[in-house]
């Protein structure tokens, strides 16, 4: 299939096809096109030496492609900043921290807040450190980037989050945007027939013939058709048009010497013979074939991003990246990234419009924002997945973990129980779930303001450490 990402997810790679192990060549793409693409994810099957790849489930997940110059940094123009009500006039993209200071420190928001420091976050131009001088939380600062040359972005996250104690750090960040990017998130097609009837038999005057098509790329597996309430024996997905022949002639309502095939495996044409007549429209089991597993969309190629990688030249190298997203919690894994090509068009298509965006991270996605637990009972959901829970009860709080087959919670879930009041929080074990933790404490916080960390490390299995009474 054209367009068909298949990406080994430990070795980062692309490969020819699922049934291969041989790594694809470089991508190549054509500005103004707009190509409909897969990517399924696969890992290496140690169960089966005839079957290389096992297909990864992408239950809950989203597949992120973007085509770009991975940390690239603006060029040129212009950002303004926002805090409160008041905003900085326009900063060039390569003014220096000192710079940024002195803009943000003019405002009249950032002055009834205390005061600002800023210093550069990394070297070169990618973003700045803004320390508040005052203790207490602080709204973000908010930038507008439509000036900035080539098409870039900012995103805004607290480093230390201020309180009655604390003084706010935040960090600004720019980064180049994508030249192309699609999140794609339907699920590829699984395997269906189709039939339908080319010309009816008339007999002993007209042959009827009837088109069968299967679609959903089946790798495996096989299916049956039926024709005139008899069903026929197993088919496999790759059968030849002989094996095809062979499986309707068995059928008694049909005959040896009666039927010929012509076409492919997947796309082909049933000719009965005259002498039967009208065989009525047939029907086909798909059920036993196997599909692929993955995620499809459509990239659009006709953007001002790819305008501004092209530059004027006919040919530029870029880099194809994909990114596995798990949606809840916004949690993203690379699966690939390497070099391709983008290539100017000779036809010319219709104007560009803008590259879509991929969501950048909030503060609430990189530091979790507290949410509360007012009961006396709670069991985790999986929007508890990387989450901070605040127990507000006078009361004995218990928190009960569940078992993967009720709760499906990711390997790597993270949760944080603070306990927010003068009631102790336990934790308990659903049914077959277990919680290890040191052998000298127990599952249940010390006191107010004790907080715990639950980190799952297998699908039933999970961590506890933290500030818990003593054993």
């Amino acid at each position: 299939m054209a367009n068909d990402f298949i990406c080994d997810t430990e070795g980062k790679r692309l490969l020819v096809n699922f049934l291969s192990t041989r790594a694809e060549g470089r991508q190549t793409f054509v500005y103004g096109d707009q190509p409909t693409i897969s990517v399924r994810l696969v890992e290496s099957n140690s169960n089966d030496a005839d079957l290389p790849w096992t297909q990864t489930d992408l239950t809950g997940k989203s597949i992120r492609v973007g085509i770009g110059n991975p940390g690239g940094d603006a060029t040129g123009g212009s950002y303004i900043l926002t805090f409160g009500a008041d905003s900085t006039a326009a900063l060039d993209w390569d003014s220096t921290a000192a710079e940024v200071d002195v803009a943000l420190s003019a405002l009249a928001s950032v002055v009834a807040a205390g005061g600002v420091t800023v210093s550069s976050s990394q070297e070169g131009f990618s973003g700045f450190r803004v320390s508040f001088d005052a203790v207490g939380a602080q709204s973000l600062i908010t930038v507008d980037t439509v000036a900035l040359t080539p098409t870039s972005s900012s995103y805004v996250f607290e480093e230390q989050v201020g309180d009655g104690s604390t003084k706010e750090v935040q960090l600004v960040n720019f980064e180049t945007d994508p030249a192309a990017y699609v999140e794609l998130t339907d699920d590829m097609a699984d395997p269906s027939i189709a039939i339908t009837t080319i010309r009816a038999g008339v007999t002993a005057t007209t042959a009827e013939q009837q088109r069968i098509i299967i679609s959903g790329e089946p790798w495996a597996g096989t299916y049956s058709l039926t024709f005139d309430g008899e069903e026929s024996s197993v088919i496999s997905y790759d059968a030849s048009t002989d094996e095809i022949v062979t499986a309707v002639a068995a059928l008694a309502s049909i005959g040896t010497g009666n039927v010929t095939v012509t076409g492919s495996s997947l796309d082909y044409t049933i000719e009965f013979n005259k002498s039967l007549g009208d065989i009525g429209a047939g029907t086909g089991d798909v059920s036993n074939l196997s599909g692929y597993v993955g995620k499809t969309g459509v990239l659009d190629l006709n953007v001002t991003g790819v305008v501004e990688l092209l530059n004027g030249a006919k040919t530029v190298e870029s880099t194809l990246e994909i990114v596995e997203r798990t949606t809840s919690g916004a949690k993203d894994r690379t699966v690939f990234q390497g070099r391709c090509t983008v290539n100017q068009d000779v036809i010319p298509n219709t104007p560009p419009t803008g590259t879509p965006l991929p969501s950048y991270p909030t503060s609430g996605e990189v530091f979790p924002v507290p949410t509360s637990i007012t009961g006396t009972t709670y069991t985790l959901t999986l929007d508890d997945y990387q989450s901070w829970k605040q127990t507000t009860n006078a009361a004995a709080v218990t928190v009960t973990i569940p078992p993967f087959s009720s709760v499906a919670l990711a390997i790597g879930t993270a949760v944080v129980i603070e306990q927010y009041a003068a009631g102790q929080v336990t934790i308990v074990e659903g049914a077959g779930v277990t919680v290890n933790k040191p052998l000298t404490q127990t599952r249940t916080t010390r006191s107010l303001s004790s907080t715990v960390l639950l980190y799952k490390t297998a699908e039933d299995e999970w961590s506890l450490s933290g500030d818990t009474d003593f054993a």
